[in-house]
């Protein structure tokens, strides 16, 4: 009986770094984020600066989201 050999391909290594340094964990930043009401005015306000075929677009926009978000 002969049997199909699987290859697996190597793992790859990058040439300047050490084992340590790959193992490492990354940094974590944490941002402050901003509150909700802040992003509700700016929204409104790009909002009120776009022509009245950028607020159709931006209409259908939305509620495409929220018909997608009722199918879920």
């Amino acid at each position: 009986m002969t049997g199909n050999v699987i290859k697996f391909p190597k793992r790859r290594r990058p040439k300047n770094v050490t084992l340590e340094a790959a193992a490492s964990p990354a940094t974590v930043t944490q941002l402050p984020r901003p509150r909700a009401a802040m992003l509700d005015r700016e929204f409104r306000a790009k909002f009120d600066e776009l022509d009245e075929s950028g607020r159709q677009y931006i209409n259908g926009y939305m509620q495409a989201l929220l018909d997608q978000r009722g199918l879920q």
